[in-house]
């Protein structure tokens, strides 16, 4: 099976020493996708085991202080150099046809959009759009 290209993608993750549930999130992320993790607690230990399982395409940060949600999403999107980021907790988990989905989405509105987000729920994948022209 051919992988299809993500790397015009960041997926960036927030973590408080979420060392229990980030493995699952960061296997869901297909493998040719750039990957940045904020972990806000300094927990060296927790920053070790994520080097050790050689995830491809990972940056891991520890800012100096706890960013929170926001601060540290904040930061993800300042340091993704591709074109597009897309933003996930720790304990989510994408499907195989999110990133592909979101591809079409991209390709679809020509770079007409500032956010796009996946609905989180149990069923299957809807997307919001919002758009430019969205108040």
């Amino acid at each position: 099976m051919i992988e299809d290209n993500y790397n015009h993608i960041t997926v960036i993750t927030v973590t408080y020493n979420s060392e229990k549930i980030i493995d699952r999130c960061l296997k869901s992320v297909p493998k040719n996708c750039k990957k940045i993790v904020i972990e806000n607690s300094r927990n060296d230990n927790f920053i070790d085991s994520l080097k050790k399982k050689n995830y491809r395409n990972l940056k891991i940060i520890k800012p100096k202080k706890n960013l929170g949600f926001g601060g540290g999403f904040n930061l993800g999107f300042k340091l993704t150099k591709t074109k597009y980021a897309f933003a996930i907790s720790p304990d989510v988990f994408l499907k195989k046809n999110t990133l592909k989905e979101f591809n079409k989405s991209i390709k679809k509105l020509k770079d007409d959009f500032y956010l796009l987000s996946p609905n989180i729920n149990n069923s299957k994948y809807k997307k919001e759009i919002w758009n430019k022209n969205n108040n």
